[in-house]
């Protein structure tokens, strides 16, 4: 046999008894091992090839499970004795854990005050307003938030207090900025609210003035309407329920009901006249409304 034939021979032979010997190995916690080729380590897991498929499929190992890797070059490395957690699975959200941002915007599709029976005395329509609502969470755990509701109630009268035909329709806008608490937090698919709310109210009120025509033949007197600008002022509790229906589709239902502290609104005698007086405190408020809205 020519020498450089031999000295092939024994090269290979060396190559392959190296490339035999050259692997790390895993020690699992149960003493058994694993002869690997280590590809990645995580604060999680270990990736790893089998020492002698070098060339097939990658295999995963939890850290936790581990307790040292050995090295081909003898380093040897502890895993912090299952310091770390295996990762949690997903899974869906809870009704009581919802992932929520702290913003929502919505809008009343029906919104009701004590102003959308119009006149009061049943001379006119009544129909459904609307509201713009801004809310934004004050604190991470969402039981506190900033609430700032415009609302606009809409109602027709009849001019001359009599049913026929000529009617108009007025709006009666309300704001009620204020605070709401959350006893369980807002991050919830559903989620109850209380809080009190100032409520500021202007708008145009029409109703029987002091003006009057008497009809001898009926032997009556018949008062024709007038146009009064009104203010209210006064304070409110909301109280209300929040519906996550996905994670930004936002559902609510919210009542209110308050008083007066000042109200230039009207007041009658008995006899219908309007009361002269500049200030009705004391004057119940009142608001109801569904809303939608998006949550981010």
């Amino acid at each position: 046999m020519k020498l450089t034939h031999l000295l092939f021979i024994c090269l290979f032979i060396i190559c392959s008894i190296s490339a035999a010997t050259a692997q790390d190995i895993i020690k699992m916690k149960d003493s058994s091992e694993i002869k690997a080729k280590v590809e990645k380590v995580t604060p999680t897991d270990i990736t790893y090839k089998k020492a002698d498929n070098l060339t097939g499929p990658e295999f995963v190992v939890y850290r936790q499970d581990v307790e040292s890797i050995t090295y081909e070059n003898g380093q040897k490395e502890m895993m912090d004795n299952g310091a770390y957690n295996i990762p949690a699975q997903k899974h869906h959200h809870s009704w009581n854990n919802y992932p929520c941002g702290k913003n929502i915007f919505s809008i009343a599709i029906l919104q009701a005050t004590e102003e959308s029976e119009g006149d009061g005395d049943g001379a006119g329509g009544t129909f459904p307003g609307f509201g713009i609502h801004y809310e934004r969470m004050l604190n991470k755990k969402q039981n506190f938030s900033l609430y700032l509701p415009a609302t606009l109630s809409i109602y027709s009268v009849y001019n001359d207090g009599l049913y026929s035909s000529n009617q108009s329709t007025h709006a009666f806008l309300y704001i009620f900025p204020g605070v709401k608490f959350y006893p369980t937090g807002s991050n919830r698919r559903i989620s109850y609210s209380i809080g009190p709310s100032i409520a500021l109210g202007f708008g145009k009120k029409y109703a029987y003035g002091n003006t009057s025509t008497y009809d001898s033949a009926t032997y009556t007197y018949n008062y024709a309407y007038e146009s009064k600008s009104v203010f209210k002022a006064g304070l409110m509790i909301n109280n209300g329920i929040n519906i996550m229906a996905a994670k930004h589709l936002y559902i609510g239902v919210e009542l209110g009901i308050g008083f007066t502290i000042y109200s230039n609104d009207y007041d009658y005698n008995d006899d219908f006249s309007i009361q002269d007086n500049s200030n009705h405190a004391g004057q119940p408020i009142v608001q109801f409304n569904t809303k939608v809205g998006y949550r981010f």
